[in-house]
């Protein structure tokens, strides 16, 4: 027995001297990494999300596992808010500008590989949107200057991003007119279409009523995909300046009209267009100044429909409202050039027949940050 034992650990002891002179299991490292997007794609859109590659050297590595990072690239590291990726590399993107994605080799290597990605604003038919960051404002007639429809001044709380057309939709990429003679339901329609185009799930069912990702009619505006109209505190909280005039509830500047306490420089309206004269002078979009957002024309060249049935004011604080439930006549904004100057005013509201066609009423399409 006593041989056994001993002819047992003489065949151990060599088994580990031929494993040791082999050099058992070879540790092989990443030698480089290429970071590629999905589809070798170099762009997202704000709102998008890109799954990212690492193509990684040797094949035979040991580890193949890397880390995901991105960081601002350098022109832009002001920015506060920069896109996110997850650990299976999964790019969400958050503001607009380049950013860089690193993979790095979680072997002890240090190789890492960088892509360079462009992050935009969404268009619509090369039409650019614009980000409305979510906040606090005061409705209505802080001026004590406007229509009794104007009062009283309430908060609004908007809990949501969302995103609104830069200018008014035009009949198309050569002609940038605002689109006019189309009725409140024409609106709705052509956001559907736009929608429906986008693989987006369409904002609106055949009654007008907002409807949700699943396609439920739904009261929640946080919860619709599509393309749609502004909302009545949208557009205003938009044509105040948003957030970038906007700070806890309290606005910098209160102008009067979009961008300015001077119409002359942002708005196209009766006095300066010649619009009860000149029936067929037309407005380019595009063409008076911005506001604090970069929206143009919010005052003047053409009323705009909003989402909300007509109705008054409510005294108490309202949280992303949408409007009354019933109702055959829709909120319009903004004044045209057809127009005396007060409409242009921000808080300025008219209700028109949701079924005629008017030749001085546009429209500019949202969609809500998802």
């Amino acid at each position: 027995m006593k041989n056994k034992r001993i002819l047992s650990i003489l065949l151990i002891t060599l088994f580990s001297l031929i494993i040791s002179s082999c050099g058992g299991p070879k540790i092989v490292l990443i030698t480089n990494i290429t970071v590629i997007g999905e589809d070798d794609k170099e762009t997202l859109t704000v709102g998008d999300t890109l799954q990212m590659i690492a193509q990684l050297q040797p094949d035979n590595a040991s580890n193949k596992e890397v880390l995901w990072t991105v960081e601002n690239a350098e022109e832009i590291t002001s920015r506060s808010s920069i896109a996110k990726i997850t650990d299976e590399g999964r790019l969400t993107g958050l503001t607009v500008g380049p950013v860089l994605v690193k993979a790095t080799a979680k072997d002890g290597s240090d190789v890492e590989g960088i892509k360079r990605i462009t992050i935009q604003e969404p268009t619509l038919y090369n039409m650019p949107m614009i980000l409305v960051r979510a906040g606090s404002f005061q409705m209505g007639d802080t001026k004590d200057e406007g229509q009794s429809n104007e009062t009283p001044v309430h908060t609004v709380n908007l809990t949501y991003d969302y995103y609104i057309g830069k200018y008014e939709v035009v009949f198309n990429e050569s002609n940038k007119y605002p689109m006019v003679h189309y009725n409140w339901w024409d609106a709705i329609d052509y956001c559907n279409e736009m929608s429906i185009c986008e693989d987006l799930q369409p904002a609106y069912d055949r009654h007008g009523n907002l409807i949700d990702i699943n396609g439920q009619v739904t009261k929640d505006i946080t919860q619709v995909e599509g393309y749609r109209l502004p909302t009545e505190a949208e557009w205003e909280y938009a044509a105040r300046g948003g957030h970038k005039d906007i700070r806890d509830g309290v606005e910098a500047n209160d102008y009067d009209f979009a961008g300015s306490n001077f119409p002359e420089e942002v708005a196209w309206y009766e006095h300066n267009s010649n619009g009860i004269f000149n029936y067929y002078r037309k407005h380019e979009v595009g063409e008076k100044a911005p506001n604090e957002l970069g929206l143009y024309d919010m005052s003047g060249n053409v009323f705009e429909w909003c989402y909300d049935r007509y109705g008054e004011y409510p005294s108490a604080t309202q949280t992303n409202p949408i409007g009354p439930d019933i109702g055959g006549w829709h909120v319009v904004r903004g004044g045209s050039k057809y127009h005396p100057v007060w409409h242009c005013r921000v808080s300025d509201r008219e209700d028109y027949s949701s079924s005629l066609r008017y030749k001085y009423i546009g429209f500019r399409v949202v969609k809500t940050s998802r």
